[in-house]
């Protein structure tokens, strides 16, 4: 009996008690992995929320410079008109005030529209702010750029010197921004 009950406490392997310790440590190893992608997931989603809105401006500019023809027309001004409550970016070739609008300002239904481009993403990117020369709180933005040197107006004037725009992760809460310099043309991106 005492042979037997020595060779039981010789015998090689794991307890019970050593499988469930690595196992949890395996299953929290895994959680943070799964919460680390994630995250990860969420930051690229907000930059690509804000590369679609550099990429729209500098798009207005780009066809303020060369004189890009819209439907055979040629237009006196190239802009980008960011809506707070949709998240849209329009894009618009601007009619002056020759087409019953105000001249280097968004018209709806006067100016001729380019392109919609989503700048948030439902339930991932949402518009955190807006700010004239560092004042936030601004219902939107609307930028023009007068052909042929695409000088730029921001709200329809030269008065303001920079808007920036602040875009928001609704799951992980991380901002990001982009702010465009009116009088260098200069867009900005906070990676």
């Amino acid at each position: 009996m005492i042979h037997h009950i020595s060779s039981v406490k010789n015998q090689k392997g794991f307890t019970v008690i050593e499988m469930l310790v690595v196992t949890a440590i395996l299953v929290m190893l895994m959680t943070m992995s799964v919460i680390g992608f994630q995250s990860g997931r969420e930051d690229d989603l907000l930059r690509a929320s804000l590369l679609r809105f550099a990429d729209g401006v500098r798009k207005a500019q780009n066809d303020a410079q060369t004189g890009v023809l819209q439907g055979g027309v040629a237009y006196p001004a190239y802009g980008v008109y960011l809506d707070a409550t949709s998240g849209d970016l329009l894009l618009y070739a601007d009619t002056g005030a020759s087409g019953g609008g105000t001249a280097n300002m968004y018209n709806a239904g006067v100016d001729a529209l380019v392109e919609t481009i989503p700048v948030v993403n439902p339930g991932h990117v949402v518009i955190d702010d807006i700010s004239w020369d560092g004042v936030g709180g601004k219902a939107g933005v609307d930028g023009s750029f007068v052909a042929p040197r695409a000088d730029m107006l921001l709200q329809g004037a030269e008065t303001i010197q920079s808007v920036t725009v602040r875009l928001k992760s609704t799951k992980n809460g991380h901002t990001k921004s982009v702010t465009i310099h009116r009088i260098t043309g200069r867009v900005d991106i906070d990676y």
